[in-house]
């Protein structure tokens, strides 16, 4: 028996971690990514600042992990 819901893609989000000395909490930047794109953005060298906080990405709740 084949199951009755389906799953979406996996996608993915793009977090703003700050350094501790910063006192602020990570937040989300971007969601609905493809990890290729998440990648591509975490990769960039506007996406962090020695110091002060970098950007990371994780898998979205509610999508296939």
């Amino acid at each position: 028996m084949k199951p009755t819901h389906t799953t979406e893609p996996r996608t993915f989000r793009i977090v703003r971690f700050y350094h501790p000395s910063v006192s602020r909490r990570p937040r989300t930047i971007k969601t609905g990514l493809t990890e290729a794109e998440a990648q591509a953005h975490c990769g960039r060298e506007d996406t962090r600042r020695k110091g002060l906080y970098f950007d990371g990405y994780d898998n979205m709740k509610g999508t296939k992990p």
